[in-house]
């Protein structure tokens, strides 16, 4: 369990911390992985309760997927490699309890002679809503 007990400038100083993910290794900063007055994640009971004097601290986990979840915390964006599934990089952030925004619809493009549909029409499902009706289909045509 991860402990509530939150981090202050004074128990987290601006430092780079080296990490070793699953053989993949990683430089930030302490603030990038706990950022103050974040809720706690898997990083700030690593930082508040790990080894202050290691050099590198280890996780035995996959670093491909890690690096996404890196890259959210230093940018608040979310970028999937297309070599990486989004579902796998869900659940790494999962492991390390930093929560993601949530996911995209997927988009499906349809192509019917001479109409193309992008999915279900925004008008159609509000009419639907207003009407008291559940959301058409996804292959369902709006014309």
């Amino acid at each position: 369990k991860i402990s509530s007990r939150r981090l202050t400038r004074t128990s987290m100083p601006r430092r780079v911390i080296k990490l070793n993910v699953g053989g993949r290794r990683f430089e930030t900063t302490a603030a990038t992985l706990a950022p103050i007055g974040s809720p706690p994640t898997f990083f700030s009971s690593l930082l508040a309760h790990g080894d202050a004097d290691a050099d590198e601290y280890f996780i035995d986990r996959d670093g491909d997927t890690f690096a996404p979840v890196l890259n959210y915390l230093r940018s608040g964006r979310l970028h999937v490699p297309p070599t990486l599934s989004e579902a796998a990089v869900r659940d790494e952030a999962t492991f390390y309890c930093v929560p993601l925004p949530p996911a995209a619809p997927p988009c499906r493009v349809r192509h019917d002679g001479l109409y193309i549909s992008f999915g279900v029409a925004p008008a159609a499902v509000a009419a639907s809503a207003a009407e008291g009706r559940p959301p058409p289909a996804e292959e369902e045509h709006v014309r």
